[in-house]
């Protein structure tokens, strides 16, 4: 796990205890001047970004917006519980829903389906099982 490029301040304190999880992989800082960010990448290909700032949703009042990704990059917000849904980015998320979603999202049985652009790429599938 790569913990070196994380900064330590109140963003994220409050997420170390989550990066301690044995189905992640890599957690990678993201921030820039304006936004604290993190992608953290599970070890099934999956990945999480999680960020607080000015304009996300939530992060004046101190909570988090998540968006999960597939290893392409891709938004894959069939992640989000039934409640949550209805857009790629959930924000207004406590510690507590980022957690819920980290060991979510971590945990899934991920089955890898390809296909083949027609640049000779493959573009991975994720299909959840």
């Amino acid at each position: 796990m790569n913990k070196a490029a994380l900064k330590l301040d109140t963003f994220d304190i409050a997420l170390l205890p989550l990066i301690q999880h044995p189905y992640i992989e890599t957690v990678k800082d993201d921030s820039d001047d304006s936004y604290k960010r993190i992608r953290i990448h599970f070890k099934n290909g999956m990945q999480l970004s999680v960020v607080r700032g000015p304009y996300s949703y939530g992060g004046e009042q101190g909570l988090f917006e998540i968006a999960a990704l597939d290893r392409n990059d891709d938004w894959f917000p069939e992640l989000w519980d039934e409640e949550d849904a209805g857009d790629c980015v959930l924000g207004y998320c406590d510690i507590d829903k980022v957690n819920h979603y980290i060991q979510r999202l971590g945990t899934w049985a991920v089955t890898v389906c390809y296909s083949v652009r027609k640049n000779g790429r493959k573009k991975w599938y994720p299909i959840l099982g």
